[in-house]
């Protein structure tokens, strides 16, 4: 009789944690808005406008690849949002893809640091190798490290949860920020009119 009861309390247990977890992990599935695009993004009770322009895309090692894009998002109350999307696209596995809003208030910080990020070396540290990491607040992260060979390499990523990274050699960088500098351009030109 005894073992009936632990039976049943360990059976009750493990229902009642299998029914917490599975809540939570629904919940967590839905992160709250990290940026102005996103929160325009997730409104409702209202038609959302949005506007896209592909800027071009910058291939990373061993198939990875980057695609960046201009976003314009509008309501029909006249509300507007600008920014870009940078989709991450993990090599080996294309079907691991992330995208990360920047605002256009947080595109000339990204700027500023990829120019840090491309002259940054061993000096750095009195360590013998680095990583030197910026991230914006839509979870874009660009990261220069030192490998083992002391070659330093590019890392971006995207993902709160789930990550998709690309690798770069530290040259690719001038194609990246080339890319950001246009879509910048081309955001200016629209807000102007």
């Amino acid at each position: 009789m005894k073992y009936l009861f632990g039976f049943i309390y360990i059976a009750l247990g493990l229902l009642c944690y299998t029914g917490r977890a599975a809540g939570q992990e629904a919940g967590a599935l839905v992160p709250e808005p990290r940026t102005k695009l996103e929160a325009f993004e997730a409104k409702t009770g209202i038609v959302i406008i949005k506007g896209y322009s592909r800027i071009g895309t910058a291939a990373g090692l061993e198939g990875g690849l980057i695609e960046i894009e201009t976003r314009e998002f509008r309501d029909a109350a006249g509300a507007k949002e600008f920014g870009i999307a940078v989709e991450v696209r993990e090599a080996g596995t294309p079907e691991n893809r992330r995208t990360a809003f920047i605002d256009y208030d947080e595109i000339d910080s990204l700027l500023r640091a990829l120019d840090y990020l491309g002259k940054v070396d061993s000096s750095a540290t009195s360590q013998n190798r680095f990583e030197a990491e910026y991230r914006t607040e839509g979870d874009l992260s660009v990261s220069a490290f030192s490998t083992r060979g002391g070659t330093v390499t590019l890392a971006v990523s995207s993902g709160q949860f789930r990550r998709a990274t690309s690798l770069f050699r530290l040259e690719d960088l001038k194609v990246i920020k080339g890319l950001i500098i246009e879509a910048k351009n081309q955001l200016d030109a629209i807000r102007q009119k």
